[in-house]
């Protein structure tokens, strides 16, 4: 008996030991993991299948778009709620806490612009089936938000107006980084020398001495708004006829840039119902689909960089404690937008950007930013366009919509559209930096969507390829006519493509600059005796200006020549010249044409007494490039790759993950962008291309599916995606939502 006794006891406590270590392992695979298969039931109407490949590529399958939608919040939720919910809290005006330093200006920003309450506005005035796609979407991310136990920045569940405002917030700034009125400021009675010989006319805007509070206001906002919210759908997509492929099936292709202190929101899906098939990119927070193909046609949408907002100065008084600004009819008082105790003054232009920016006392005038949104018919046809059955349709949805200027390309089997939409605010150009009185007010709105080009061949669109657009636009556009005119060159050389053959024109890291200045830096450095200068020759003649991470010539070659354009402009620009190298790659074109010249008077210093030529000047550049390579890099020139400076990584915000820098191919001027700052360092790059086939579809992405750590698709373990095949999902990893039971 006492040994019967003993054996339950034992039973008992092994059983006990075994229980224990299973609910040990599940407590760990719900905080330690996040599992990729499973089932549950949740507020669906039918089944919902989330169907994952081995390389993480997700498919939704569900009977309804109404359900889709709520797979497709669940997938975002899984893989990006970090991303998602700092940027809701950040259009909230609440991220404070997970920004740091620049936190404040931030939330006033988000405050005094209105994101959330405009956002609630909007969300009541939309019309079914598209709330009830909003509704489902946030269904679905609070799903994943309560079952995954993901950490909120806004404590309280998702809803519609949270999806509304981050969008929102992303094209306010992208429009406001769009400005060509912060490229180049300067002092119009400080500067004397002709800075159309030095930057493009169009990019030059001049302040007035009572502005000068104004300039460096806008200056210092850009940077925070660059570095913290970025610019926002941003990229180009080609479109190549049947013809014009091995297979003789149409390829629709597309390429997307971000900047790297943001983690890119882009999210890959495939989504299936009972009566639609779709490959898509969409952004994680957002239920749009921004390029993909529904069987019947490929489209793909992208901002367009053209300046739809202006800087107004505003003329201002004192009366007592309070100040009043010069409006068309008199004087008037502020509007005053509360800012959790603080306060943010406002005119009907928007609201004044010194108190957004803070700790600063009103000078004699102020600024502000006129500005619009967009309506609720641009969300309906954000909706609407994926689901196009021809492009005569998607042009039909993209037409009369309020919204910012954009570019799309609708393309099926035989025909190819590039279709304008939007509006752009009616001015007249100016060269002042910042408007006022009669210059402020527009005079109405141009509606973009009745330009539009149709052809039957090769068609390229994006947000910066805008050498043709439409006239009214034109002269607040930002071209990037060298990368255009690559792209074309690559598809007019070939007669035939195949996929890996578009794969090498989206990866194109071809130098239009090094294209430009090789000859004329061979020709200058022939005469120069010194080692370093004979290498650099060496290095030079066998560089194909292809910008590869292990060359070295990519990397003498820009040190030297932002040397030769800093030293060449520092004497006539002088405390000017840090400022205007922020953006030293626009100023490339007008310089090589001085210097192909070579008959400038910019090349002489007139202060000194020596006469200084084209020849001394690079020839100083060229030893202060070497001096900076050896100090600052090594002394030995096989370590100066270009992969060893052009190196950064994607950063997830306010999750405190750090991540090794990793070199990047590109180069501000080739078609896989890796955009060079004054330091070298990449700051916007090529973030996802590929291409829509009819046999085979191609994902480039240069980050992982997911920011969770928790997460075998995490960035800082798995790394970048690199290349995946987008044209099906063989299923590895699959989770089942069935409808709750009543």
């Amino acid at each position: 008996m006492l040994m019967k006794k003993k054996i339950i006891i034992a039973c008992i406590c092994l059983a006990s030991a075994v229980l224990l270590t299973m609910a040990g392992w599940m407590i760990f695979s719900r905080v330690g993991g996040v599992s990729y298969s499973g089932s549950f039931a949740a507020a669906v109407s039918s089944r919902v299948v989330l169907e994952r490949g081995e390389n993480g590529v997700p498919l939704i399958q569900a009977k309804t778009i109404e359900d889709a939608y709520f797979g497709l919040g669940y997938l975002h939720c899984q893989d990006r709620y970090q991303v998602m919910e700092y940027f809701r809290a950040v259009a909230a005006g609440g991220a404070a806490g997970v920004i740091g330093k620049d936190g404040a200006v931030i939330d006033r920003l988000a405050r005094s612009m209105e994101f959330a309450g405009k956002a609630r506005d909007m969300a009541g005035r939309i019309a079914e089936p598209y709330a009830g796609w909003l509704r489902e979407y946030v269904k679905g991310v609070n799903e994943a938000r309560g079952r995954l136990e993901m950490k909120d920045i806004v404590r309280r569940p998702w809803r519609p107006d949270d999806v509304i405002a981050i969008l929102m917030l992303r094209e306010w700034a992208n429009a406001f980084l769009n400005n060509k009125e912060n490229m180049f400021l300067f002092s119009r009675e400080e500067t004397s020398v002709n800075l159309g010989e030095i930057i493009p006319e169009d990019l030059v805007f001049y302040y007035s001495e009572h502005e000068s509070d104004c300039a460096d206001v806008v200056r210092k906002l850009k940077k925070i708004v660059k570095r913290h919210i970025g610019f926002f759908d941003r990229g180009y997509s080609f479109y190549l006829p049947a013809q014009k492929t091995k297979e003789k099936y149409p390829v629709t292709a597309f390429s997307f840039d971000d900047e790297l202190s943001l983690y890119p929101g882009w999210y890959p899906v495939h989504i299936h119902t009972e009566d639609r098939i779709i490959k898509a990119v969409t952004h994680a927070g957002l239920p749009f689909m921004f390029a993909g193909n529904n069987l019947d046609i490929s489209f793909c949408g992208f901002t367009a960089a053209i300046d739809a907002q202006d800087f107004v100065a505003e003329t201002i008084i004192k009366t007592g404690k309070t100040y009043q600004y010069l409006g068309p009819a008199g004087w008037h008082d502020f509007k005053v937008i509360r800012d959790r105790g603080a306060a943010v003054n406002a005119t009907e232009n928007g609201p004044v950007l010194n108190d957004v920016l803070g700790g600063g006392h009103y000078g004699s005038t102020v600024v502000t930013v006129r500005s619009f949104l967009f309506g609720e018919n641009y969300i309906v046809s954000l909706f609407d366009i994926p689901f196009a059955k021809s492009v005569a349709e998607a042009e039909a949805r993209a037409r009369g919509v309020m919204s910012l200027p954009r570019v799309y390309l609708f393309a099926s089997d035989d025909t190819v559209v590039r279709a304008w939409s939007g509006m752009v605010p009616a001015r007249a150009r100016t060269d002042y930096a910042f408007r006022n009185g009669p210059d402020a007010v527009w005079t109405g709105m141009t509606d973009l969507s009745t330009f539009r080009d149709r052809f039957d061949q090769q068609m390229a669109a994006g947000s910066a390829f805008l050498g043709d657009a439409p006239g009214p636009a034109r002269d607040f556009s930002l071209r990037e006519e060298g990368r255009y005119e690559r792209l074309q060159r690559i598809i007019n050389r070939k007669k035939r493509f195949t996929g890996q053959d578009v794969g090498s024109a989206l990866t194109d890291k071809y130098s239009i600059n090094a294209g430009l200045f090789l000859p004329l830096f061979l020709a200058i450095l022939a005469d120069n005796p010194m080692a370093s200068a004979r290498l650099s020759r060496i290095y030079f003649q066998n560089w194909k200006c292809r910008m590869k991470t292990d060359f070295v010539g990519p990397t003498i070659f820009h040190v030297l020549l932002q040397k030769f354009i800093y030293e060449t402009y520092r004497d006539e620009l002088k405390d000017g010249i840090n400022d205007v190298m922020e953006n030293w790659d626009l100023l490339i074109p007008r310089f090589h044409a001085i210097a192909e010249e070579n008959r400038s008077p910019l090349f002489n210093d007139t202060t000194t007494y020596a006469v200084e030529h084209r020849e001394t000047i690079f020839d100083r550049s060229f030893l202060g490039a070497m001096r900076l390579l050896n100090r600052n890099v090594s002394h030995d020139i096989n370590d100066w790759s270009w992969g060893n400076l052009h190196r950064g990584h994607f950063s997830i915000p306010g999750s405190g993950d750090k991540f090794e820098d990793v070199p990047f191919s590109g180069s501000s001027d080739t078609l896989l962008l890796g955009s060079v700052g004054p330091d070298l360092k990449p700051v916007t790059v090529t973030s996802l291309s590929g291409f829509f086939g009819i046999e085979e579809s191609l994902l480039f992405m240069n980050f992982a599916y997911s920011t969770d750590r928790r997460s075998r698709f995490y960035h800082g373990t798995a790394g970048p995606a690199g290349t995946l095949s987008f044209h099906e999902v063989s299923g590895t990893y699959f989770i089942t939502v069935t409808p709750e039971k009543k």
